[in-house]
């Protein structure tokens, strides 16, 4: 995603609060609710946290990094598990 106009930072200093990208992103809302923690992931899917980290570090599932904050996308994630349909 290209960012053209960061205006503001959050509390945490972890995400922009407004943005505008060329891809259509209009605010932080539409990219947060696709991206989610290790440990969100980890309990959203039903999966442990080390399955996570062992499936990013063998480049099996993609993960974006944010200081030392690891997400994973839930599309990207969906996709995967779409992808391994077995009939």
């Amino acid at each position: 995603m290209k960012v053209n106009n960061i205006t503001d930072v959050s509390k945490d200093n972890t995400f922009p609060v407004s943005m505008r990208s060329q891809n259509g992103v209009n605010n932080i809302t539409d990219v947060s609710k696709d991206l989610l923690r290790i440990n969100e992931a980890a309990e959203y899917y039903g999966m442990s946290k080390q399955w996570f980290y062992n499936e990013i570090m063998n480049k099996r599932i993609p993960a974006y990094r944010l200081n030392r904050t690891l997400f994973v996308s839930k599309a990207e994630m969906n996709d995967r598990i779409r992808g391994n349909k077995i009939c």
